[in-house]
């Protein structure tokens, strides 16, 4: 059965810090990304230049526009005053690059993104 995807349908994904109890670890609430979501990030990630045929590839646009998108709320994430900090757009620009990098990668992995193959998407 195809089913379309949904903006309530969210799913946890948990950040592991080293030196940290388990409750303590940040948890991000994250959604798969629709069609029209994806298309909509890929325009953005391509430009050309004028009268040539030439392409860049905006690989920090990618990242930004993937978590902005599919990251929906967190827990478990302060300020360096130890505050909760609430899942904004602008907060979500400031976690670190290892955090983004962890995100993006899951991203990728449960909207078939990156690295996917055919046989996958036959299996799927």
């Amino acid at each position: 059965m195809l089913k379309l995807v949904s903006d309530t349908d969210t799913y946890e994904l948990v950040y592991s810090l080293k030196d940290e109890p388990e409750e303590k670890f940040p948890v991000f609430v994250l959604k798969k990304l629709s069609g029209q979501e994806v298309n909509n990030i890929q325009d953005k990630l391509t430009i050309t230049e004028p009268g040539s045929t030439k392409m860049a590839f905006l690989s920090g646009t990618s990242t930004r526009l993937k978590i902005d998108k599919a990251l929906v709320d967190w827990k478990n994430v302060f300020d360096k005053d130890g505050q909760p900090v609430p899942c904004t757009k602008d907060s979500k620009e400031k976690l670190p690059s290892s955090v983004q990098s962890f995100l993006e990668e899951n991203i990728n992995k449960v909207n078939k993104l990156a690295g996917y193959r055919e046989e996958e998407r036959k299996n799927s």
